[in-house]
């Protein structure tokens, strides 16, 4: 018994970048973020809504960004506290598991 489908689930950390070409020389592609439902904690809704990355910032082995807490403390003794992010470069290129059109056996 095979079941058709249309396409897969994705995990909720794989967002959409769509290609943009700009009018006008130089010609260059930015990707825009597509959906900016469940963001999590890294990234807030507000933070990416209608953002596009440059094609040349995004490397092909993709991004990684992680949050943290940051403490430090100045001379005078007073202390800070804050959340940071870092971006590093991520371990590959990554498969999300979509698929489309396609029969599950059951």
């Amino acid at each position: 018994m095979f079941q058709y489908r249309l396409a897969t689930a994705v995990p909720v950390n794989w967002y959409p970048l769509v290609p943009k070409s700009s009018v006008g020389p130089p010609r260059s592609v930015s990707l825009q973020l597509m959906r900016a439902s469940d963001l999590g904690k890294i990234l807030g809704k507000d933070e990416l809504a209608g953002k596009t990355l440059n094609e040349e910032e995004l490397p092909r082995s993709g991004i990684v960004v992680t949050r943290q807490w940051k403490y430090a403390r100045w001379i005078d003794g007073s202390s800070s506290l804050w959340i940071g992010r870092t971006r590093t470069v991520g371990r590959g290129e990554g498969f999300s598991g979509l698929r489309f059109d396609y029969l599950k056996s059951k």
